[in-house]
C-alpha cells in the first residue's frame, strides 16, 4: 500500500448530461435520439444553450441562423453561430446512472448511425459502445468502437424504467422557447455516493470536436 489508500477514487459527478473522459467512455444507448439545431446566447457573464427540432424544410438551418443573428448568438471557436445536434439517452457505466448525451460531432454521430443502420449490428440498443478521448500536442482525437452484441444488464433495464416512469422526455430540451424544460421529469436517482449537478449539458467547448455539423 502506498500513501494513499488502494480503495479511494474521486467519484464522477453523475449529472444529466454524460461527458466524455479521458480515455475510454463506454455505454449504452436506451432509446430513441432527437435531433436539431443549438446556438449559444449571454447569460451575465456566462452563456447557455437555444435548442430548436429538427424540421426537414429547412434542412440547411438558415431560418436558425437568422434567429441565432437576431439573438445576438455566441460564435464558437471556429466562428459558426449554429450547428446541428443528435441527443440520446444512454446509460453511463462509469456514473452508473442514466443520462442524455449529445453529439455534434460528424465523426461519432456518423459512426453510431452507420452501426444503428448495419443488419449485422443491428439499433445501438442491442450492444454497448465506447468513445475514446486521447489528448495530444495535436488536439484531442476521438473514436468509437462497438462491442459484441448481448442483452442489457437488468439492473440498466430496471433503472430505465424508473427513469421514463418518472416522466422522461427528451423533446423537453426544447421547451420553455428552446431553452429546455425538465427532460427526467422528476428529479434523477442517483447512486450511492455520486454527486448530481443539475446543468444544461455539455459546454460548447465540452462538446464540439470537428465543427462539422451532422447530415440529417
Amino acid at each position: 500500500m502506498g500513501t494513499y489508500p488502494d480503495e479511494f477514487e474521486f467519484n464522477q459527478s453523475a449529472g444529466r448530461y454524460m461527458k466524455f473522459q479521458e480515455g475510454d467512455n463506454r455505454f449504452r444507448v436506451l432509446g430513441d435520439a432527437i435531433g436539431g439545431w443549438e446556438y449559444w446566447v449571454p447569460n451575465g457573464d456566462k452563456k447557455k444553450p437555444v435548442r430548436r427540432i429538427f424540421e426537414a424544410t429547412d434542412k440547411s438551418g438558415s431560418k436558425i441562423l437568422l434567429e441565432a443573428r437576431k439573438n445576438n448568438a455566441i460564435p464558437d471557436q471556429s466562428g459558426n453561430l449554429i450547428k446541428q445536434f443528435i441527443m440520446v439517452p444512454v446509460w453511463n457505466y462509469t456514473a452508473s446512472i442514466v443520462q442524455i448525451l449529445e453529439i455534434t460531432q460528424k465523426t461519432i454521430g456518423n459512426e453510431m448511425r452507420r452501426y444503428d443502420n448495419d443488419p449485422e449490428w443491428g439499433p445501438n440498443t442491442g450492444y454497448d459502445l465506447v468513445v475514446s478521448k486521447t489528448k495530444s500536442a495535436n488536439g484531442t482525437k476521438y473514436d468509437l468502437a462497438p462491442k459484441p452484441a448481448k442483452e442489457i444488464d437488468a439492473d440498466i433495464a430496471a433503472a430505465w424504467e424508473e427513469v421514463k416512469k418518472g416522466g422522461f422526455n427528451l423533446k423537453a430540451v426544447f421547451d420553455k422557447n428552446g431553452l429546455g424544460g425538465d427532460v427526467f421529469g422528476t428529479e434523477i436517482v442517483i447512486p450511492e455516493g455520486k454527486r448530481h449537478s443539475d446543468d444544461p449539458g455539455p459546454s460548447e467547448e465540452e462538446v464540439n470536436i470537428d465543427d462539422v455539423p451532422l447530415p440529417f
